[in-house]
């Protein structure tokens, strides 16, 4: 068929330039729109956003007897083995310097699991979904978006159990906890960031769902989980454990549960690491925008 035999509105379309589709809202299907088209989009699709998680939590209820349930058993458990071990067995916590050690490692856990879980699940977004992306047209980072906000729901229940935890352990509950919240909230975009940066990497290297329980074991014990940081008597080891961006959420956690004074520099790195780490990591994923569809 000749360009002239075309309809008088399609000879129009094949006639536009990129930078003119782009700019009536149109974009080629596989090509990454520009970054505040991209933006945009994903405002637009806050609804859908919103609706995977809440199957996500759905699903989570009706697959196993327990149900939800288990994402907050299982740091519980592991706090509880690590207790056994550290406390009990070897009596390192309270002898270095730590009052309340059972309480400080469920709050070590907890804050660190989410963190854990958020990178883990992101991973597998985009790679677990590649179907949806080719039958539905949506910008690919709803997925790891989601799966953070499933993960951060989950949070929260996870930190209601935190509290009721270390209520029976010891520590009165004052007003200062409801602060635990925000900062949560401010761990959640460093989490989305880190779930942007894992999801397009396992669609590069598919591998990366294997190895990555093993790399996030290892960033436990050195993000000041099992012990008190501030005991590390040299000042360039101690400064190297306080930037690593898990312990600022952990420290501020406990410092607001056991009442002590928050520092100021914590505050500035967790909120310095969320803004970096999100930053990044969107415009890393941003960067393979329209690719994700035919990761095989």
């Amino acid at each position: 068929m000749s360009t002239s035999s075309l309809p008088e509105h399609a000879q129009g379309l094949r006639q536009l330039t990129a930078v003119e589709a782009e700019a009536m809202g149109l974009v080629r299907m596989g090509e990454r729109p520009n970054l505040l088209r991209y933006i945009r989009e994903l405002l637009e699709r806050r609804e859908f956003i919103m609706l995977i998680p809440r199957s996500e939590m759905r699903s989570r209820s009706m697959n196993t007897v327990f149900g939800s349930v288990w994402h907050l058993l299982n740091p519980l458990m592991l706090a509880g083995v690590y207790y056994l071990i550290f406390e009990t067995i070897l009596g390192t916590g309270s002898r270095g310097g730590i009052d309340n050690y059972a309480a400080f490692l469920v709050i070590g856990i907890m804050v660190f699991t989410f963190t854990q879980k958020t990178l883990v699940t992101g991973a597998r977004t985009v790679v677990n979904d590649v179907k949806l992306l080719h039958n539905v047209n949506f910008p690919a980072a709803v997925l790891p978006i989601s799966a953070g906000l499933s993960e951060g729901m989950s949070h929260l229940y996870a930190i209601a159990a935190m509290l009721v935890a270390v209520i029976l352990m010891g520590e009165p509950p004052h007003l200062g906890w409801v602060l635990i919240f925000p900062i949560a909230g401010i761990q959640l975009f460093f989490n989305w960031g880190l779930a942007f940066f894992s999801a397009r990497i396992t669609v590069h290297f598919r591998d990366t769902e294997q190895f990555l329980p093993y790399v996030t074991r290892i960033w436990l014990y050195l993000s000041g989980v099992l012990f008190g940081v501030e005991r590390i008597s040299d000042p360039v080891k101690r400064t190297i454990f306080e930037l690593n961006p898990p312990y600022a959420y952990i420290k501020l956690t406990r410092d607001l549960i056991f009442g002590n004074p928050i520092e100021l520099r914590f505050v500035g790195l967790a909120v310095g690491w969320a803004v970096v780490m999100f930053v990044a990591g969107f415009l890393f994923f941003w960067q393979y925008e329209g690719e994700y569809a035919h990761a095989a």
